[in-house]
């Protein structure tokens, strides 16, 4: 299996969004029994969530600013359904010409 660095990158993204997730619900319940001897567990998870959160965000705004395009032109084209309209919009999408009504429209 061939695997690209467009899909570490996607990996990497969802990861760090899960490890943030499960971070914020670490600060949630330590809140819930907030005392001084935990402080120092809190401010780990407020770190943790934001270190997470901020690495998913900069994956996924990398993937879709560099890898994303090429994966979407290839959905569209790709893309089947049944209906007219549809088939003439992934003609336009896909870089073929759709029939001279649409063009009026």
């Amino acid at each position: 299996m061939k695997v690209t660095m467009s899909d570490l990158i996607l990996l990497g993204h969802a990861t760090f969004g899960i490890l943030g997730t499960l971070s914020a619900l670490w600060v949630f319940v330590e809140a819930l029994n907030a005392r001084e001897e935990n402080a120092a567990r809190i401010r780990l998870a407020v770190a943790a969530v934001a270190i997470s959160m901020c690495a998913a965000g900069v994956l996924g705004g990398y993937w879709y600013l560099n890898a994303y395009p090429a994966d979407k032109a290839i959905i569209r084209c790709a893309a089947t359904s049944k209906g007219n309209e549809s088939r003439w919009l992934r003609r336009l999408e896909c870089g073929r010409r759709p029939p001279p009504l649409l063009w009026r429209l």
